[in-house]
């Protein structure tokens, strides 16, 4: 399809339990998580095609459940088409080089929709980040602005 982007869809929920939220997701899709971390969870599924990530939140505000939604990009050449683009657009874009973000190195940038919705494109430079670098809490890379908009 012309225009469409090669990847894969990523939304990010705040919830409050973790253990709890992971049990019903676990039922909803007939599967684990592929990465479990102290207040995340992962689940990088096939069917339906989606990443959905848990992050454990002290305080979940009503309607602010979904955290944001992404797009994990294949490569970096088609990460900067789609920043290119979207600079010419006038998008307000946030970037993020060689960031340690939901436990995996990460290059990406961040787009607000009208509504100030935040919309990632990323890629996974690596997935195993403690063999790159000291893994974060979820709320260290909170802290740092990794997953907040």
């Amino acid at each position: 399809m012309a225009g469409s982007i090669d990847s894969r869809l990523h939304m990010a929920l705040n919830v409050r339990d973790i253990e709890r939220s992971i049990a019903f997701y676990e039922a909803l899709f007939e599967t684990g998580p592929d990465k479990v971390r102290e207040g995340y969870a992962r689940f990088d599924l096939d069917r339906p095609p989606v990443v959905l990530t848990l992050n454990a939140r002290d305080k979940v505000r009503e309607g602010r459940r979904l955290d944001h939604v992404g797009i994990r990009i294949t490569d970096e050449a088609e990460l900067e088409r789609h920043l290119s683009r979207l600079k010419e657009f006038g998008c307000w874009i946030r970037e993020q080089r060689d960031i340690i973000c939901c436990h995996a190195r990460q290059a990406k940038f961040w787009v607000k929709d009208p509504d100030g919705l935040e919309w990632e494109f990323y890629i996974l430079v690596d997935d195993a980040p403690e063999t790159t670098a000291k893994a974060e809490t979820a709320a260290e890379a909170a802290a740092k602005g990794c997953c907040e908009g």
